[in-house]
Parts: C-alpha cells; structure tokens; sequence
C-alpha cells in the first residue's frame, strides 16, 4: 500500500521565511500556470506545481526540478495570483540556495544570465517577423546566430522626426501614468530583465519618445512589444512613473491606429511556441540538466 506523501513542516516554514512568497494561501486555482508564457508556449514550467512542492517542504525536489531555471522573471505569475502568492519569488530563492549550497557555480550562473539577456534577440527577430507578416522558421542553427548577433542601435532610429501632436486618449494615459515626470534617471532601464542592449529595448528611451510625440515609430518597431509586463520599471520608478502602464496604452493605441491587427497578441503567442522551446535545450545543456547534450550548444 503506497504511502501518503506527509507535509515537512519544519522545511516548509524555512522556505516561506527565506523566499517570503505566501505560499500556504495556495489554493490550487492555476491563475499562475494559465498566465506564465514558458508553460503556455512549452508545458514545461508550472508555477503552481513548484508552490506545491514548496507547501510539502519537497525542498530536494525543488534543487534537482530544472523548470526552476526557466522563469523568465516576467511576473505575470505573481500579478495573476488571486492569493498574493508568488511563485517568481520561490523560483530566485531555490536559484539563490542552489548557488549557496554550491550546486550550481557562479560562473554558470553568470552564463546563465547572459543567455537570457541575449535571448531577447531572439524575441526581437520573432516580434519583427510578426509584424512585417513573414512566417518564422526556427533551427538551431539560426537560433545560435541570433543569440550571437548584436542589435545594431542605428537599424531602428529612435531619435528622428518626432511630433508633438499626440492623441489624446493617449495623452490622457500619458498623464494618468505620470510619463511626463521621468527624468531619465534610467533607474527603469537598470531594473528591467529585457533591457540589455540599447539597440534592442530601453524603458528610459520609450518614455522619452511617448513624451515627444514619437509614436509612429514605436507602432512601427519591435520594442513595444519586447516588454515582459513584470512592472518592476513601476516599481523602481522614483517619480511614480508608470512605465509599464505607457507601454499598454502604446500597444492598444497600435491596435486601435491599425498598426497591428486584433490578432497581433495570439501571434506573438504563437511565436513564442516556435522559440521558447530552443532556449529551453539551451538552458538544459548550459546547467546540464536532464536531456541536454554538454557541449554540443554551448562550450
């Protein structure tokens, strides 16, 4: 007769005051699972399963799950949860004790990071082919490439022909984020996951040409939609600019202006479904996870 599995009471309480996630005010609703971009694109990270293991104090488990690594720190989880329960926030504590424990070691860590960042890349090619209506086609080949390919800051001029005649549904969402109050101190840019490259995505620079009118050549540009919605540009923001509230209303005013069409968001999910599934290997061979062939990706 097979065993029940007992809650470790002890190791459950270690984890909560460690990661800080409420993770006792799950109730299983799968809010976090339906909203997480990797396991609709892939079913290979569900956030309410890792809440689940951490209620049981499966803390074992949880250091050897490798959907730990593939979060991309988007939020949406977190923003989704009924409870207040924070599955993002559980994932960068088991990374963190993963990494005081010495299971995995800075230098991979470090590479791991990088491999995120460049990925937006790979994001920005998927976005642009959206919008230019051109099918996407994936290899591993190609994805290597694309990692590997800087942003040129000059294919995508954001600084020209600019006016100052706005909407004005959009300039009332303007002043109701308080857009107009940045500074550009870049404390939005130094906290955002996608920013990497200014060629590539920059809150500071989208705030800037919201202000000027430039809007245009953002429903024209894939920077608009590169935003991962995590808020934390809000969040970090020392003028209580709501950054990621501007960004909204730029891509509902890219819908509305006809920019895009109303089923520009279920392509990008589709596009999503073509390359998540490549950064995924990455990251397996990267941290030599289950199933990752070391060495033939990444050296």
């Amino acid at each position: 007769m097979e065993s029940l599995l007992q809650i470790d009471p002890q190791v459950r309480k270690e984890i909560e005051g460690g990661a800080h996630a409420s993770i006792n005010m799950c109730w299983t609703c799968q809010s976090c699972s339906t909203e997480c971009p990797v396991n609709l694109a892939t079913n290979r990270l569900n956030p309410m399963k890792i809440i689940r293991m951490a209620n049981f104090g499966l803390i074992d488990e949880l250091l050897a799950d490798p959907s730990i690594w593939y979060c991309q720190s988007c939020n949406r989880c977190i923003q989704a949860c009924p409870m207040t329960v924070k599955p993002a926030t559980v994932i960068a504590y088991i990374r963190e004790l993963m990494l005081q424990k010495s299971l995995v070691s800075m230098d991979t860590f470090s590479r791991f990071t990088d491999l995120l960042h460049r990925f937006q890349r790979v994001r920005r090619h998927g976005v642009l082919s959206c919008l230019r209506k051109e099918k996407l086609t994936m290899s591993g080949e190609k994805f290597d490439q694309l990692l590997e390919t800087p942003v040129n800051p000059e294919e995508e001029s954001l600084l020209l022909n600019f006016s100052t005649e706005l909407n004005p549904s959009f300039l009332k969402a303007l002043k109701e984020a308080r857009t107009s109050s940045c500074f550009t101190c870049q404390g939005c840019s130094s906290s955002c996951p996608v920013f990497y490259e200014r060629g590539l995505f920059e809150p500071q620079s989208i705030f800037r040409m919201a202000n000027l009118g430039m809007t245009e050549k953002l429903f024209t540009s894939a920077v608009i939609w590169l935003c991962l919605g995590c808020r934390r540009c809000t969040d970090n923001c020392g003028q209580s600019v709501k950054g990621h509230e501007t960004i909204e209303s730029l891509r509902s005013l890219a819908v509305k202006e006809g920019f895009v069409p109303m089923s520009f968001a279920a392509q990008l999910k589709d596009m999503e479904k073509i390359i998540y599934p490549y950064l995924l290997d990455e990251i397996d061979v990267l941290l030599n996870l289950p199933g990752g062939d070391q060495g033939q990706r990444l050296n």
